[in-house]
């Protein structure tokens, strides 16, 4: 191809495509049969760099908005089966109290889970953590 020799829109287009699926020039290189020093051009002058940067923004974005969508939605659902499980307790919606209370637990660990918490209860002291190293130092001297 000679030297600035204007490519067609859809060249344009399928390096570009080739550019999105792996951002590199070598791989527009192979799949389009151009030169690097043609990807580089057309990658300054499209941007594709910033194109590319833009759509992965959004894809985060639609990304973290499902992430929060699912998670209120599983908080929601914890909710219903406490308060079932606390009807069921206080009068009728589940076959036993016994069902009913494993469900409050377990709807409430989930709840917590789903707000970022620890599933467990769990706290170990920064001083049982010293004792504890201190004790494993002597041992090892």
């Amino acid at each position: 191809m000679s030297k600035h020799q204007k490519l067609s829109q859809a060249k344009v287009n399928e390096m570009w495509a080739a550019y999105q699926k792996k951002p590199t020039i070598n791989h527009v290189v192979q799949k389009c049969g151009v030169s690097q020093v043609t990807v580089r051009r057309y990658r300054d002058r499209e941007k594709w760099e910033e194109r590319l940067a833009v759509i992965r923004a959004k894809a985060n974005q639609k990304s973290d908005e499902d992430t929060a969508k699912m998670l209120a939605r599983q908080a929601r659902q914890a909710r219903a089966i406490q308060t079932k499980a606390l009807q069921r307790i206080v009068g009728s919606g589940f076959g036993s109290t016994r069902d009913a209370s494993d469900a409050y637990f377990k709807a409430t660990v989930e709840e917590r889970v789903v707000r970022g918490e620890p599933g467990e209860r769990t706290e170990v002291l920064l001083s049982e953590v010293k004792r504890r190293y201190a004790g494993r130092s002597e041992e090892k001297a």
